[in-house]
This record gives structure tokens, sequence and C-alpha cells, in this order.
């Protein structure tokens, strides 16, 4: 077999080395920018749904058209959130289902609360039981809120599992056609120096140049013979390579990119949670405080930093209502949620706070309890 025939034949593996890694390499980067996309997404649902906590806080205390028509509007777009194919994946499927019937239950459950008010203005029946109404449907509105966060968190976590695989699938095949197409090079090298004399020479000391990282170099040998075509296809290899290089390198900067875009939307769920109205609280399976927002903090009179790790009943909690309260823990660490319980928590100055509790659960892959999310209102008199 000719030097031109040997030469062609390399040429074709590299270039299908370079292609066949190069194409699995632009799948991965495009199923890494579907991830980002994805996490925006996901991150505009979780805002819809404290925007739609917010507004319903509004509306009951100002019961006036303009929140209702801002409570519909924000109903509307985290509809159109929600409708995003986007988040149609097989696995995300339940988790997306339980989103959309919870988004169509939300509206019939305001619907419900702003007929309260408008027939608590025609005074059909006693002030109690309009306030008895409004309060068991915001009850219900709370938990299924509650629930659309869990079910927004549970989404969020699916996605960072699959960006982060994606990730590491990339720079798997980086390094892969890294490691292949130097060692295409290698051999290119090692059969030159054995079958031709002074023109491979020159061609030698290129690739060595190449070789060295220098992918501008182009070797100096003109003709029109088999060690003219040799160093032509090599120069071409050469300019491949280092348009494959950068490539790579622009990959690796859109991923450090999505990362610093995923990092700000979790700032940015992390500040909403410390600005909402009601006490929200999460904990570990042992009963530890991991979150403990700004409304905790003025409520009870201690700080985050302060209670940070320490068991809740151990701060908070009457001896003569503790072991109630260790049966409802007990019952959600079991996966017995959501759930509904009133209990009182004692303020750093020692005054008793009755708070009215909506419980969920964040779970595992497995389907165990990983964290308990507490979100309360004080309904002392």
């Amino acid at each position: 077999m000719g030097i031109s025939r040997r030469l062609q034949l390399g040429t074709a593996l590299s270039l299908a080395v370079a292609l066949g890694v190069g194409l699995v390499l632009v799948d991965a980067i495009h199923d890494l920018e579907l991830s980002v996309r994805r996490d925006r997404r996901v991150t505009a649902v979780l805002r819809g749904v404290f925007d739609l906590t917010m507004v319903t806080n509004d509306y009951v205390q100002h019961a006036e058209d303009r929140p209702r028509q801002q409570w519909l509007q924000k109903h509307a777009s985290l509809g159109s959130d929600l409708s995003d194919p986007i988040l149609d994946t097989a696995a995300d499927a339940a988790a997306l289902d339980r989103l959309r019937r919870g988004h169509k239950a939300l509206a019939v459950l305001f619907g419900e609360l702003v007929a309260s008010h408008q027939e608590s203005e025609s005074g059909k029946q006693a002030p109690a039981f309009y306030s008895e109404l409004e309060e068991r449907l915001l009850g219900q509105l709370g938990v299924r809120a509650q629930d659309l966060i869990t079910q927004t968190l549970r989404l969020s976590q699916l996605n960072s599992q699959r960006m982060l695989d994606n990730q590491r699938r990339a720079g798997l095949l980086a390094g892969l056609f890294t490691l292949l197409m130097g060692l295409v090079v290698t051999l290119n090298s090692i059969w030159i120096g054995h079958t031709v004399v002074k023109p491979v020479v020159r061609l030698r000391r290129g690739v060595e140049t190449v070789a060295a990282g220098d992918l501008d170099q182009k070797v100096g040998v003109a003709g029109n013979d088999e060690i003219g075509e040799l160093a032509a296809a090599f120069n071409r290899m050469t300019n491949e390579l280092k348009s494959s290089v950068v490539a790579l390198e622009e990959g690796l900067r859109a991923r450090e990119q999505a990362e610093t875009a995923a990092r700000r939307e979790a700032e940015f769920s992390s500040a909403v949670l410390g600005t909402l109205g009601a006490l929200v609280v999460v904990l570990d399976t042992e009963g530890r405080i991991v979150r403990f927002n700004r409304t905790c903090e003025s409520v009870t009179g201690y700080r985050f930093e302060e209670v940070e790790g320490q068991p809740f009943w151990d701060l908070f909690l009457a001896p003569e209502e503790a072991p109630g309260v260790r049966e409802v823990f007990s019952k959600l660490s079991a996966g017995q949620f959501p759930s509904h319980y009133a209990n009182h928590w004692l303020t750093r100055a020692g005054e008793p706070r009755l708070i009215s509790w909506s419980n969920t659960c964040l779970v595992d892959d497995a389907g165990a309890v990983e964290h308990i999310i507490a979100t309360g209102v004080d309904i002392t008199e």
C-alpha cells in the first residue's frame, strides 16, 4: 500500500473520530443548554407561586378589585409557565402533572374566597360564618401553594441532577476527544519518521510543534507527490483540531455561565423565602432547624444563626405540648404528609404564640423524607 493510500486512510480515520466524538459532544452541550433553560422555567414557576401567595394575602387584607385582577394575571402567567413544552420530560411527568392540577385547584379556591367576600358584604349570613369560611379557604390555599412549592423544588432537584450529569458527560467526551486526536497525531508522526527521509524530517518537526500545543503551525513541505499530499492533509487536520478546541472552550464557558445563572436563581429563591409574611421553617428528619425565615425571627425574637442546627422542640415548645408535636413530627418523618397542626411557640421572652402550621415534606429519589417544610400563621388573639 502506497504512502498516498495510507495517508488517505489515516486522514479518514482521524476525521471519523473527530466527527463522531464531536457530534456526541455537541449533543451533550445541547442537553446542557436544555437543562439550563428548563431550570430557568422551573424558577419562573416557583416565583409565580410566591407571587400568588403574596397577592392572595393582599386580597385578604384589601378585598378590592385591584388585587383580584392581579391574582388572575399572576395565575394566568403561572399557567403559561407550566404549559411550556420544555418542562415535559418523562422523568418529571408525575411532579408536573401534580403542579398543573394544583394550579387549577388554586383557581377554584380563590374563586370561592372571592365569592365569600362578596356574600359577606351582602349580609346573607352571620359574620362569624364568613370568617370561619375564609379561614378554611385560606388554609386550603396555603396547603395548595406549599404543595406547588414542594413539587417545583422537586423539579428543580431533578433538573439540577440532569445538568450535573450533562456536565460530566461533556467533560468525559472532551477528554476522550483530546486523547484520541493525540493518539492519531502520534501514530502518524511515528509512521512518517520511519518511511520518508529528508522531506519527512521537516514534517516531523511540524508534528512535534503541533503536539506541543501550537495549533497555528503549518508544515512547509510543498509538491505534488505523496509527501506533499501528506503535508497538506496534516495541515487540514491541524485546522480541524484547532476548530474543535475552540468549540470545546466555548462549550466550557457556556457551562460556567449556566452554573452562575443557576446559583443566582437559587439565591433569588432564598431571598423570596426570607420575605414571605408567613413563618417558614425547614427541618431535617431529626427535628434540627435548617432554614428559618425573617418572619420566624420577628415572631420568636431569635436570629437564624442562634437556632441553626438545634432541635426546634428544645427551643420553642412548652413541656405540656411537646409530646403531641413530636407525634405529628414522627408521622411527617414517616411520610404522612401534608398535615395541619396548631400549637404554641415560646418566644425569647417566654411569651406563648399560637401558630397554625401547614406541613409538607421533600423526599429523595427513593421516596424517603429528607426535609420537612412547615409554614405557619400566627393566630394568637
